[in-house]
């Protein structure tokens, strides 16, 4: 072999693998080009999963409301003592209460845990927040604004349960940050008026 066959045998070695080199970069950039994509569509197809999922139980939860008998009963309650009382606080003293102010102070504590049950779901993302203000609103702004005061006394209040004293500090704290927010991002009206 002379040494002009070696030289360009020697370049046909080199070329091959300078193209194999570069046909490998091509390979494994297409391949983590492919990864990347693959999961960052993954992480979308969970964030929207999660959107629906939350949707899903805020409508599933609004429902409720109106199917589960015991509960509508005890919202209509509930309103009805909104709308004829100024504040809740005379429920604070159940040992002063008839039998009829146990009952409705029964009714403001039910609602008040049911709320709380749906604002601490708002908070972990169990539920949706945006449809749940557009749709509570007012609802929670009025309840929060009738119960406010009973909340608040009833934090101050502690209670003896098997000789041990419990603060009651943190009762319904859910329902007020809840409260807080909605009064911060008040609902604006979708409709236009001439």
């Amino acid at each position: 072999m002379t040494q002009k066959n070696k030289q360009n045998l020697y370049y046909s070695i080199f070329i091959l693998f300078s193209a194999g080199a570069i046909i490998n970069d091509i390979i494994v950039t297409r391949t983590v080009n492919s990864i990347a994509i693959t999961v960052f569509m993954g992480l979308l197809a969970l964030i929207r999963q999660q959107i629906i999922s939350g949707r899903t139980s805020t409508v599933s939860l609004l429902t409720q409301e109106i199917t589960d008998l015991e509960l509508a009963q005890k919202l209509s309650k509930f309103n009805n003592l909104v709308n004829k009382n100024s504040s809740f606080s005379k429920y604070l003293e159940k040992d002063l209460l008839d039998k009829k102010g146990l009952e409705e102070r029964e009714v403001i504590i039910y609602i008040l845990n049911y709320y709380e049950f749906v604002a601490g779901g708002i908070r972990e993302g169990a539920f949706d927040y945006r449809l749940f203000h557009r749709l509570y609103y007012s609802n929670i702004i009025r309840m929060w604004n009738t119960c406010e005061t009973f909340v608040f006394e009833l934090r101050k209040k502690s209670s003896t349960k098997n000789n041990v004293n419990i603060k009651n500090d943190c009762i319904f704290q859910e329902i007020e940050t809840l409260a807080k927010e909605f009064h911060k991002h008040e609902l604006k009206s979708r409709v236009n008026r001439q």
